[in-house]
């Protein structure tokens, strides 16, 4: 009988967890045409088997490409069994593997397996969708490459090139939830569950997800050669990338020199074969694993000093203790491995975890508010080591913090993402500090119509606050102590806010909380009163524990227009008949007049713009919750929108440039009638 031996990958996966225990083992019934191969052994890196730009390309391949590249790989499937197998059936009807006799596929199937019918994998469909069409949803699902699914089902069962698959190798296609010491899960059966469960565990280790257990990280790892530790022993893995995590998440050995010399052949018996399989076929299939631009990170070393002599020692666990608004500066060392030039232009350090995400770490030597510094040498050739000299400033906050980096070529691909990682516990310098975390203003008592200060008040008009600040002070403080206090100056009893409701003119609430402990939130409810007059009034507030320190470095400051024409409409307010709003000292008012138009002027009453609503019963015009303005009739028929419904909270305004706008309360417009042109 014809034996081609294949390595197939087995491993234990749980609901909690994923613990990954893979043991190689010798199928001989699976046929699989090892290819030819023109990648050299020398180009296998440990570390970065593949690229995560690779990794996840989802779009590398359409569901119709998927199905044409299956359909190369076969030239015709045996569906029936009717191709004889090499070896025979002895006198007792055992098959003899000795090849003194010769009979059809479909009749040691049925002997070993009671299978007599047979679907390659491009002719395999499961739920009305063919292997093709799975693979693919899959693929966008999880943003994994469709590539990497299909080498994996080559790797572990070679689907992909054989033309009499059995039965049990569709169950256990990408041999998840298979463990050594027991039999498959069968939670787990099944072509479809098998490519679903291989794409997510792969995203939970690309989105290094706290709920995915891992024993790999990136950073240097102890990777054992074969299942044989005693024997064969570990080597040291710098693992450069999610995705050549995710490899060894999988089948977590290393393949030695005999592995990759042999090609796809057998090695010594320390080899193994699972990752040298994928990297193979990947290589001879789709072309490289790696990419034309990529890098790994050599050595990362942060100081305490701008001249980077002073470096700063981590925790045991990796951590670096530091104070709040403290600056540390790192030295990042970075090989291009890639085969194109790096230059300076477009090689930067960047945020990831998610990419391009503003950091809380961001100062004043940033490029953006997501790239940390560019790369110091003009041009980076391939195989030379360039350098990264960056700087981040710790936040006020207090609390234990990671911030990831990566190296991005810019409009071209993100380069070794996440492979820098900084942990920090961020401790208190001060014995009393506070931050202002964030603050709500309100028009209403019952504090449901929220709005930012700046778009102001009318006179004698009263906004309901809320504040929160954080303790982070290395004390403890009563609440009955920290008081939300004017600091313009400290202890001023004339601020333009002043409210019956207030403690005194010096005090204005004391904290909500019984008391407040380090890193904990002290919450305020308070009552402003508008000013009398018109005009601008700006104030400041901040913390004070009575008697013993104030704690108002970062302040709660409050800008506040008072007009009697404040030209805000407020989501669930409405304009009713004759209502008007007027902007730029009456440059422009907006009338919903008595005839149901709602009319737009200049000072010179020249109409720039209107709903056309005249004779049409129009009774109101209402700014809706969810973000669309409606005039309705007194029956509620609505006879205009503007059709932003669906953009949640917002308000109207009429700007002093003549533009009506209508602005999320989160930011962002979504409809204007455009007359500041």
């Amino acid at each position: 009988m014809k034996t081609i031996n294949i390595i197939i990958e087995r491993r234990r996966i749980s609901l909690s967890f994923a613990f990954i225990v893979t043991l190689s083992f010798i199928v001989s019934f699976f046929f699989l045409v090892a290819p030819s191969h023109a990648v050299s052994p020398s180009s296998f890196k440990a570390g970065n088997i593949i690229s995560d730009s690779v990794f996840t390309d989802k779009n590398s391949m359409s569901a119709q490409s998927i199905q044409n590249f299956l359909n190369s790989k076969v030239a015709a499937c045996d569906s029936n069994g009717s191709q004889p197998l090499d070896g025979g059936f002895s006198q007792s009807g055992i098959p003899d593997y000795n090849g003194n006799g010769t009979i059809q596929r479909w009749e040691w199937a049925k002997k070993k397996y009671n299978q007599t019918t047979f679907k390659c994998l491009r002719n395999y469909t499961e739920g009305g969708k063919s292997a093709a069409r799975i693979i693919y949803d899959y693929a966008q699902s999880y943003s994994i490459s469709p590539k990497v699914i299909i080498v994996l089902l080559q790797k572990e069962q070679g689907l992909v090139t054989d033309t009499w698959p059995l039965n049990l190798q569709y169950r256990s296609a990408t041999g998840y939830g298979c463990p050594d010491t027991a039999p498959c899960d069968t939670e787990y059966y099944g072509f479809k569950n098998q490519v679903k469960w291989a794409a997510t565990m792969f995203r939970a280790i690309m989105n290094d997800s706290p709920t995915w257990y891992t024993p790999y990280e990136l950073g240097n790892n102890s990777i054992p050669w074969h299942p044989n530790t005693a024997a064969c022993g570990y080597s040291t893995v710098n693992i450069l990338n999610r995705a050549t995590q995710a490899l060894y998440n999988y089948t977590p050995y290393r393949p030695n020199t005999a592995a990759l010399n042999a090609g796809y052949g057998t090695g010594n018996g320390c080899s193994a074969y699972g990752n040298r399989n994928f990297w193979l076929y990947f290589s001879d299939w789709f072309s490289s694993t790696t990419t034309a631009y990529d890098t790994e990170v050599t050595e990362v070393t942060w100081y305490s000093d701008a001249s980077r002599t002073s470096p700063l020692t981590p925790s045991e666990n990796g951590t670096y203790d530091l104070s709040p608004d403290q600056t540390i500066y790192g030295a990042i060392y970075v090989k291009n491995v890639g085969s194109n030039n790096l230059d300076r232009s477009f090689t930067r350090i960047g945020t990831t975890s998610p990419t391009d995400r503003s950091s809380v770490f961001r100062n004043d030597s940033w490029l953006t508010h997501a790239r940390v510094a560019e790369l110091e040498e003009d041009v980076l050739a391939p195989n030379n080591t360039g350098t990264f000299l960056v700087s981040i400033t710790t936040p006020r906050d207090v609390g234990n913090f990671t911030e990831n980096f990566g190296v991005v070529a810019e409009q071209r691909l993100w380069m070794s993402k996440d492979s820098i990682n900084l942990k920090i516990n961020i401790s208190p310098n001060k014995l009393y500090d506070a931050n202002l975390v964030n603050y709500e203003l309100y028009y209403d008592p019952e504090m449901k119509a929220k709005t930012p200060a700046r778009f102001g008040i009318r006179p004698n008009q009263k906004l309901y606050l809320k504040a929160w600040f954080k303790n982070l002070g290395s004390n403890t403080v009563a609440g009955n102590l920290l008081k939300l206090a004017p600091t313009s100056p400290r202890d001023h009893a004339t601020s333009p806010f002043i409210d019956a409701t207030w403690n005194s003119p010096t005090r204005v609430v004391r904290a909500s909380e019984s008391s407040i402990a380090t890193g904990e939130i002290a919450s305020f409810v308070s009552i402003l009163q508008g000013p009398v007059l018109n005009g601008d009034y700006t104030d400041e507030f901040g913390l004070v524990i009575e008697g013993i320190a104030w704690a108002d470095i970062s302040k709660l400051n409050m800008n506040i227009t008072v007009s009697d024409t404040v030209p805000i409409l407020q989501y669930g307010q409405s304009l009713k008949k004759g209502d008007t709003l007027i902007a730029g000292g009456g440059a422009y008012f907006l009338s919903f007049q008595n005839d149901g138009n709602l009319v737009l002027y200049n000072k010179n009453k020249k109409p720039l713009w209107h709903t056309k609503t005249y004779d049409q019963a129009a009774d109101r015009v209402v700014l809706q919750g969810d973000g669309n303005l409606v005039i309705y009739t007194a029956d509620n028929r609505p006879v205009w929108a503007s059709w932003t419904q669906g953009t949640g909270h917002s308000r109207l305004r009429l700007q002093s440039d003549g533009n009506l706008v209508i602005y999320r309360n989160n930011g962002g417009f979504t409809w204007a009638t455009w007359t500041n042109k």
